[in-house]
């Protein structure tokens, strides 16, 4: 029987002798890997407002004034003036009112086009939308505020003016974008209520505010109203037909609006579910057709008849080969970036693509991948473009490239100079391999890892987690830091060579490629695609299945700015006693025992599935991270706070309209277990695996044991 061992690094470091030198190294100046892919273009991101301590931004909007200032609301509630000359202050902080469950915070600002008046003359107003807890229930709240009477960077909290309440059934799909159209009215963009596959029918449904994008008049209310109807909505003047704020319908989830300053028109990027992103450009009184389609095709679990008599369909749509998770963007009309002009700049927030597109043009090339998820953009006072890194808390600016772009990778393994002998993949001077106590499943393969510091370049262990991240034990990288992993599959005829994938930790972010090994098994190939993955067939002695070989963009869906999965303390065994003997740490290790294996019949279940769990689905569902979702899935959190236990589903159901996430005593009620034991829609992990881990039944097992949820601690 295979058990465990601890990582007891205090003990290893204290035998060190501190008399001893450390062994010398050399630093593997041979591994040559490029600095940029072959996707570099003319445009790239700068950071802006670097000394600005800053947390979760989630929308930054200019003054419409001559002052320059931008006014940056934080997803907890907090809302920043920043000047042109790199100063700040905290305007107003609504912590105590916003509630930042799931996908809901402070999530929609818009300065109105009057602020620079005198506030007597109605200057100086903000509206923001943002979520609140009251009496067990969810609400979008759109209020205003009004600068604080002596006219400086600060807002009045007593001002505070309640326009709109919507009550929203689930934590997610709230929308909650503002903007000012070239009408001077309010738009505000929500979603369908949340939950998967919109269960009211609130999108096609006109007496709901859900899943629609309103428009009303601030300026002209008549008491005790809080908006005026402005004369031409679609139903102003027929209330029974539809909700008089109602300006579009039969949206999924609006994330992000924006009105091109030269056109005047209004782009919306909508969200989908399970298969399609889409780009609208949102007309008076038109319908976009969720949940009958989502972007141009007919709906699983839609109407049966999907008729499309009367809908609009998307201008821009890609699949989820692309990405999942479309962030809405501007038309840019700034003078910095000459070759972005007149083209609508939009991203993706899981593949973290890039692109700019301009009307009449087939879908476009992606423009870069960046190296962070971008919740966000913005448009400063002279049409500049701006990005908002949420999980990193900070801001950026599109800027046109100066300098010639960065070499690419060589085009073949055998050119890195990161292996001394390919056929023995023997590395390098300098390339230290090392291995992890539980590797992460892959579809049966197994790995060789190596890794490779940048020349003066250190270690951090259990490094401070990003911001919005809670992750504990994982390791800093210095940037420059070059990752490997070679996959070897068993087959019939022996062990086949598959793919060696390079991860590379840079300033701002993390960049992969990988290589795919030729039928001789002597030398692989760079893989030229760079937005989405393919497959090839390998046969072993279970059958013959389709490995999938990642793009580019794919290696951000999961590493995003967090570099490796595994080199965390839990994990990386006696590589952390190679660093130090090397002296490659920054500091000492903190002890901490490493992750139990499946097999360890010394351990208890439920250890062994919260340890599978851990290193297979914690990197994105630890409570804050990239999934959006509250569950945290880390093995040191407790079942009574993991957000699972008798939780709703809060995105789709696979068809089992009763379950959990975690259904106490009954794993096939239980959305853990069933994502886990899935290949294709709805699978977890959702890339890369294509058949199940027979280790997931772990999870199936554990929950069989439950016999109810344990009371919050």
């Amino acid at each position: 029987m295979r058990v465990a061992p601890l990582v007891l690094m205090a003990l290893a470091l204290a035998a060190c002798s501190d008399d001893v030198a450390p062994t010398p190294y050399v630093y593997a100046t041979a591994c040559q890997v490029g600095q940029s892919s072959p996707a570099a273009t003319e445009v790239e991101l700068v950071q802006v407002f670097p000394a600005t301590s800053m947390s979760l931004p989630m929308v930054l909007a200019p003054t419409p004034d001559a002052t320059g200032r931008m006014i940056l609301a934080e997803r907890a509630g907090r809302i920043l003036v920043l000047h042109p000359d790199g100063r700040s202050t905290v305007a107003v902080d609504l912590g105590t009112k916003v509630y930042t469950n799931f996908e809901c915070g402070l999530l929609g600002l818009a300065a109105h086009p009057d602020f620079g008046k005198p506030l007597a003359a109605g200057g100086g107003r903000v509206f923001v939308d943002y979520c609140t807890k009251r009496s067990g229930q969810t609400f979008s709240i759109v209020s205003e505020l009004r600068l604080s009477a002596d006219g400086a960077d600060t807002f009045d909290p007593t001002s505070e003016r309640v326009l709109l309440e919507q009550r929203q059934p689930y934590d997610n799909h709230n929308g909650g974008a503002l903007a000012f159209g070239p009408d001077g009215f309010l738009y505000i963009s929500f979603g369908d209520g949340g939950s998967g596959n919109d269960p009211l029918g609130s999108g096609q449904d006109l007496q709901s505010l859900l899943g629609k994008i309103l428009r009303v008049d601030v300026d002209t209310p008549a008491a005790p109203a809080t908006y005026a109807i402005p004369s031409d909505n679609p139903f102003a003047a027929d209330p029974a037909a539809g909700r008089p704020e109602l300006f579009a319908w039969g949206l999924r989830n609006p994330w992000r609006m924006s009105f091109d300053r030269q056109t005047g028109e209004l782009w919306v990027g909508d969200v989908g579910q399970d298969n399609v992103e889409e780009i609208d450009i949102v007309e008076r009184g038109k319908n976009y057709g969720w949940k009958i389609m989502e972007g141009s095709r007919c709906r699983p679990g839609g109407p049966a008849s999907c008729d499309q008599t009367g809908l609009e369909l998307p201008v821009l749509e890609y699949d989820h080969g692309l990405g999942r998770s479309v962030t809405g963007g501007y038309v840019y009309r700034g003078a910095r970036v000459p070759a972005l002009s007149g083209r609508y700049v939009f991203a993706d927030y899981a593949s973290r693509l890039v692109f700019a597109w301009k009307r009449g043009e087939a879908f476009p090339e992606p423009l870069m991948t960046s190296p962070f998820a971008i919740a966000g953009f913005a448009e400063d006072a002279d049409g500049e473009l701006y990005a908002l890194d949420l999980e990193g808390s900070r801001l950026f600016r599109f800027e046109a490239r100066i300098g010639p772009a960065s070499e690419p990778p060589p085009e073949r393994l055998s050119q890195t100079g990161c292996f001394a002998d390919l056929a023995t993949l023997t590395p390098a001077t300098g390339v230290l391999p090392y291995a992890v106590t539980l590797p992460f499943w892959s579809d049966g393969a197994t790995k060789s890892r190596f890794l490779v510091l940048p020349e003066g370049g250190k270690v951090t262990p259990n490094a401070a987690p990003q911001a919005g991240q809670r992750g504990s034990g994982a390791w800093g990288l210095p940037s420059g830091t070059v990752l490997i992993k070679h996959f070897d599959l068993a087959t019939p005829t022996g062990p086949r060579r598959l793919e060696t994938r390079f991860l590379i930790q840079e300033a701002l972010g993390v960049r992969g490629f990988t290589y795919r090994w030729n039928e001789a098994g002597d030398d692989a190939e760079l893989a030229q695609h760079t937005t989405v993955g393919v497959t090839f067939p390998v046969t072993t002695a279970d059958g013959t299945f389709d490995w999938h070989l990642p793009a580019r963009a794919e290696c951000g869906t999961c590493h995003r700015g967090l570099g490796p999965l595994g080199l965390e303390t839990a994990q990386v065994g006696a590589l952390a006693t190679t660093l130090d003997d090397l002296g490659l740490l920054a500091r000492p290790v903190t002890a901490e025992p490493a992750h139990v294996l499946p097999a360890d019949l010394t351990a208890s279940l439920e250890t062994r599935a919260r340890a599978w769990l851990h290193v297979n689905c914690a990197y994105c569902h630890d409570g804050l991270g990239p999934s959006g979702t509250p569950l945290d899935l880390r093995k040191t959190t407790p079942l009574s706070a993991m957000a699972a236990c008798d939780a709703t589903p809060m995105r789709g159901d696979l068809g089992h309209p009763d379950a959990r996430l975690i259904t106490p005593g009954d794993p096939d009620r239980s959305l853990l277990w069933l994502r886990a034991s899935t290949r294709g829609e709805g699978q977890m992990p959702p890339l890369a695996s294509a058949k199940v881990d027979p280790d997931a039944a772990l999870v199936r097992e554990w929950i069989a044991t439950l016999t109810s949820c344990p009371a919050p601690e």
